[in-house]
């Protein structure tokens, strides 16, 4: 698309657990060559020109520009007519994917991506450029694991069964992030991650009852690491090739098990498949491709 800037609102780095997917959205628009700006309700914008770019926004924000030249992405609006008088070809709703969001109009784009004219339905990404994960791809054999299994993110009680895990085969886990003044940078993120033992992508009942898609898992396969996951949906979504267990320690040990005897040729496959289609590269792309069937719907 022709933008002047891509525009994010709110959530701005380690303040919010939406800040990493704006930096990844942010990664891979720099990366195309786009100019990008991040700004929040207490930032004084009145002298920014705000000219033909895409806003990227979560939940309600009354302070966002709201201009006929802008384009707009959606996650979350509850006060939707804030935005009634922008142009319907220049506003698409995003819904991250879970099994109960796929309307019975909905087009599928992709492996857990829908489309139904209004709503974009879609899971979040490695933070991870493809070449990146090429460069994780090559380094795959010198990748040197300790004795910790490290957890970045917020803790909640589906990681307890992990804890336990670790005490009892001997594991030292180490917890960073979750906005308690520990947050650290994605590379740390990944050497933590590939120093891990086994780098499990654990989630809570709702999650796995809904067949939510965590971009966890994303990152921690395309960093180099085994995708360890207590849902059957994440499971078939890598077509039943990563270690599955719905019993969260058994996951786990079943995970420590793939790590005694690794099959280098399989994570290479599974990290080609994150790079060829759950970047944020992959996730603009589809973007930009509903923007443009909404600017076919609007001639029509």
């Amino acid at each position: 698309m022709n933008l002047n800037k891509i525009v994010f609102w709110e959530h701005k780095y380690h303040t919010h657990t939406h800040s990493y997917i704006y930096y990844g959205f942010k990664r891979a628009f720099e990366h195309l060559g786009y100019k990008t700006e991040w700004y929040g309700n207490d930032d004084d914008v009145s002298g920014v020109d705000f000219s033909n770019s895409l806003f990227f926004v979560t939940n309600d924000h009354e302070k966002v520009p709201k201009r006929n030249d802008c384009y707009y992405v959606l996650h979350n609006p509850t006060k939707y007519e804030w935005y009634s008088h922008i142009d319907a070809k220049r506003k698409l709703l995003i819904q991250v994917h879970t099994i109960h969001l796929k309307v019975i109009n909905s087009k599928k784009i992709d492996d857990g991506i829908y489309f139904d004219n209004r709503v974009l339905y879609f899971p979040w990404a490695t933070d991870l450029l493809p070449h990146e994960i090429d460069q994780n791809i090559t380094n795959l054999d010198y990748i040197r694991t300790t004795n910790k299994v490290n957890f970045v993110g917020m803790f909640f009680e589906p990681w307890n069964p992990v804890i336990e895990f670790c005490k009892n085969n001997g594991l030292e886990f180490t917890h960073r992030g979750g906005f308690e003044g520990n947050n650290i940078s994605t590379e740390e993120n990944q050497k933590l991650i590939q120093e891990s033992v086994i780098a499990p992508s654990i989630q809570s009942k709702w999650q796995v009852d809904n067949g939510y898609i965590p971009c966890r898992i994303f990152k921690n396969i395309s960093y180099g690491k085994m995708g360890i996951t207590n849902s059957r949906v994440v499971f078939e979504l890598f077509q039943g090739k990563i270690v599955y267990d719905p019993d969260t320690y058994e996951a786990c040990r079943k995970g420590l098990q793939y790590e005694e005897k690794p099959d280098t040729k399989l994570m290479v496959e599974l990290m080609n498949v994150v790079k060829e289609k759950h970047t944020y590269l992959n996730r603009i792309q589809t973007i930009f491709d509903c923007f443009k069937e909404l600017e076919l719907l609007s001639i029509a």
